[in-house]
């Protein structure tokens, strides 16, 4: 059941929400999400735990839509791996750039350095968006005239050939 409990700053909400809550529970229930906005999930947690005790808000998950959205792919399935954020992107980008360092051409001389790795998952980032694939990028290197750019596109295609590699089965990049 959704209720949605609405009012003014000092107007009793969170006494009455926590009243309820504190009734759901002396009846057995024990599937109680309390969902707020992100940035008062601390304050609600804290409310809880000084309202109604240790042992009463442990049985409470407090939620924003984000938290709630995790809790469902936990719960329900749909979740396939663990998100990335941009410190694992670039922390996958190295390893996959090590791992191809050798089949690269105009790009190998990079392949240390972080502040490519941080272009390369910026640029990786736009043609996933733009739905281009490395088999996309492999078909156009055939046909384009200019050799540097011939292999510039193979190199990216090895790139992100590798770096999607690692994404498989473990992570989801939301990015893409």
């Amino acid at each position: 059941m959704l209720q949605l409990i609405i009012g003014r700053a000092l107007s009793g909400k969170t006494y009455s929400i926590m009243g309820k809550i504190k009734e759901l529970l002396e009846c057995g229930r024990q599937d109680i999400i309390l969902l707020v906005p992100e940035q008062f999930s601390f304050e609600s947690e804290k409310a809880l735990l000084s309202m109604l005790g240790a042992s009463v808000s442990s049985k409470v998950n407090v939620a924003g839509f984000t938290r709630l959205c995790d809790y469902i792919g936990d719960e329900l399935g749909g979740k396939t791996g663990r998100l990335v954020d941009d410190g694992s992107r670039l922390i996958l980008m190295r390893q996959a750039l090590k791992g191809v360092r050798d089949h690269l051409t105009v790009f190998s001389k990079y392949a240390d350095s972080t502040e490519f790795a941080r272009q390369i998952v910026e640029t990786i980032a736009e043609m996933k968006q733009s739905a281009i694939s490395p088999q996309m990028l492999d078909d156009l290197s055939t046909k384009v005239q200019g050799n540097i750019l011939k292999q510039k596109l193979c190199d990216i295609s090895v790139i992100m050939s590798a770096y999607d590699a690692l994404l498989v089965g473990t992570f989801v990049d939301p990015l893409y």
